[in-house]
């Protein structure tokens, strides 16, 4: 069997299984017509199966398919734990916003590819990268050496947007993103290079001037003490970029009914504020594929040790994700209710085997 060939069937056992996913468990499905020996020489291959440039030779064919002008890239990244790993270049201490404190696991940052296509939302995992500690420092607080990854999560950000755009030719009108990503280097891109508009939040602490001759006079005030009325958009300008923006502030009411503000900027002049307040919430599209990915696609199951293992593993569990979508479209069901018809599909058959082994006296009693 090709390395190729086996990837593909390593991918469908990612969508199947509901347990621990390892070389082991799929050669015992398979029959041991395929070794584990051999399923770990495939996952630890490196340019010839796992990459940039290979990831996209497997996703092109549904972008193209699914792919429309008035896409939206969307970006986020999310932290799996892994608490009982080895720490490694993949592996290691990340922020989780989720937890509000450090976590041992990956960071993978993930670049979403959103669109309507024949009436149904089609949300596919373009691209995605981890982030990699593969350098030691000096903590100036605690003194402590600590691993740091040599580019940060926004340049990583931006090389996805690049291969998006000016190597895959992929069509979209919009990138969305949090405050996190919400900086002059990924505006500029965005706005100067790519020639398309964003919409992301901002953190009410950031620098603003109200006029561009502020802006040269170096005259900041806070996001926050900026006096927005509702339904307001006012023009800003912010350190680092040459060209206007346009915020405004969404009051929201929390589930304990207390309130809380959004700031919203972009940079096409013109729109309202009922425009960003109701195309923002695509941003969210991002949210349960995440979710899905770690439930369904078998993200968190693997239990490889070094990085090069790891990082094919995450590989494959990205494209059966983006599986799972493309049947969402066949079958009209979401992943969680396909992953449950795959599951009963599996009971159904070990109950018909149980009826057969406890109806056989030989098998059970020889």
């Amino acid at each position: 069997m090709t390395p190729q060939k086996l990837l593909d069937i390593y991918i469908d056992y990612l969508m199947i299984s509901t347990s621990e996913t390892s070389a082991t468990g799929l050669s015992a499905l398979l029959d041991h017509q395929v070794s584990h020996d051999q399923i770990t020489r495939m996952l630890s291959e490196s340019y010839e199966l796992f990459g940039d440039q290979q990831y996209w030779k497997r996703i092109k064919p549904l972008v193209r398919k699914v792919e429309q002008p008035d896409g939206i890239l969307i970006v986020d990244d999310f932290v799996m734990e892994k608490p009982h790993s080895q720490e490694n270049e993949i592996i290691a201490y990340h922020y989780s916003h989720l937890k509000g404190r450090s976590v041992k696991g990956i960071n993978a940052i993930h670049l979403l590819y959103s669109v309507t296509f024949e009436g149904q939302e089609v949300n596919l995992p373009l691209d995605f990268d981890l982030v990699r500690k593969n350098a030691t420092r000096i903590d100036k607080k605690t003194q402590q050496e600590e691993r740091y990854d040599l580019k940060t999560k926004n340049e990583r950000f931006r090389e996805m947007l690049h291969r998006a755009d000016f190597m895959h030719h992929v069509p979209f009108e919009w990138v969305m993103a949090d405050s996190w990503y919400a900086n002059a280097g990924n505006m500029r891109q965005i706005h100067k290079k790519h020639k398309k508009g964003f919409l992301m939040g901002m953190k009410s602490d950031r620098n603003i001037a109200l006029h561009k001759a502020h802006l040269r006079r170096k005259e900041f005030v806070k996001l926050a003490d900026l006096s927005l009325q509702p339904g307001e958009v006012r023009q800003i300008w912010i350190p680092r970029l040459d060209f206007p923006l346009y915020v405004c502030k969404e009051i929201y009411v929390n589930k304990d009914n207390s309130t809380g503000e959004l700031f919203l900027v972009t940079n096409r002049e013109g729109m309202t504020y009922q425009q960003m307040i109701s195309l923002y919430p695509e941003r969210w599209r991002i949210e349960p594929m995440h979710k899905s990915i770690k439930n369904n696609a078998s993200l968190c199951a693997s239990p490889t040790k070094v990085p090069r293992t790891q990082q094919n593993h995450i590989f494959a569990a990205f494209f059966a994700l983006a599986q799972f979508e493309m049947l969402k479209i066949k079958t009209k069901l979401n992943h969680f209710a396909l992953k449950k018809v795959l599951y009963m599909a599996s009971l159904k058959q070990a109950f018909r085997q149980l009826q057969l082994l406890k109806n056989d006296e030989r098998v059970l009693y020889d």
